[in-house]
This record gives structure tokens, C-alpha cells and sequence, in this order.
């Protein structure tokens, strides 16, 4: 449908007034990123934007690159985070944890497509949150697809 991109793209990037999320599917993830990359966190910098807003910069280690440019590290720019007392939360903005390892959708603003659903955990099989990595890999498949 022509002009449903646009619309697609902003939504993705953005979340409703009434704070419902809009369901993506791993096709939709993959067509808005500019790479999708297993990686493990190894830093979040809490810091002041030039806005006056709180944002989390998250260093990581990319494990496998599944879509785009390979390298070994991507920084990503997340919304909200903790300074001493104050705190800023955005709803449907990924909660990383340090140590832990992800599937992300990476768009070329650095941020995640799709907010918390372009960060899936990587966990052990049999876990109840998160994938397990083969899981998280073949689900991305495609990504591959021409």
C-alpha cells in the first residue's frame, strides 16, 4: 500500500498517547534496522541530555552479526535511566542488564526498533523469559531473505 511505510517507520520509533504497544513481527523488526547483532552488554552510562531528559548509553560486545555491517562493539542511545534520586522511565524502551546477552534490532539512529520487542534476552533453553540463542537466530531468518 503506498504511504503505509512512512506510517510503518514512525511507529516503530514512537508509542501511542495511550501507551499501548503495537505488535511487530520479526519481518517488520528486520526492515527498519540497519543491523540486527547478538551482543552482550558490558556498560550503560547514565548521563544528562542537552534536552534536560535522562538517557542510557549501553556499550556492548557484538557476538554474531545476523544483518548489516559486521564489528566488534555497537553503542546504543536508550530513553530514561537513574541519576541520584531522580528517575526518568519511558514506556516500551528496553530495560538491558548488564552481562546479559540480546538479540537487537539496530536502526541507524542507534537506537532499538520497535523499543523493548527489538530487544529479545538470550537465555538458556528451557528458561521462562527470553530465547534460547538458536531460537533467537533462526527467528531472524528473514532478515536473510531477498
Amino acid at each position: 500500500m503506498p504511504g503505509t511505510m512512512p506510517l510503518l517507520a514512525a511507529l516503530l520509533h514512537s508509542t501511542p498517547a495511550n501507551g499501548a504497544q503495537i505488535e511487530l513481527t520479526r519481518s517488520q523488526l528486520c526492515a527498519h534496522s540497519e543491523r540486527v547483532v547478538i551482543a552482550e552488554v558490558t556498560d550503560i552510562e547514565t548521563r544528562w541530555t542537552t534536552r534536560g531528559r535522562i538517557e542510557r548509553l549501553v556499550h556492548l560486545t557484538v557476538d554474531e552479526t545476523l544483518l548489516g555491517p559486521p564489528s566488534d562493539d555497537v553503542e546504543l542511545l536508550l530513553p530514561g535511566g537513574k541519576i541520584g534520586d531522580l528517575e526518568y522511565s519511558v514506556e516500551h524502551a528496553p530495560n538491558l542488564l548488564i552481562d546479559a546477552q540480546y538479540l537487537l534490532f539496530v536502526s541507524e539512529r542507534k537506537d532499538v526498533v520497535g523499543g523493548e520487542q527489538g530487544a529479545i534476552r538470550i537465555t538458556p533453553s528451557g528458561a521462562r523469559v527470553g530465547e534460547p540463542r538458536e531460537a533467537a537466530r533462526a527467528s531472524v531468518e528473514v532478515c536473510r531473505e531477498p
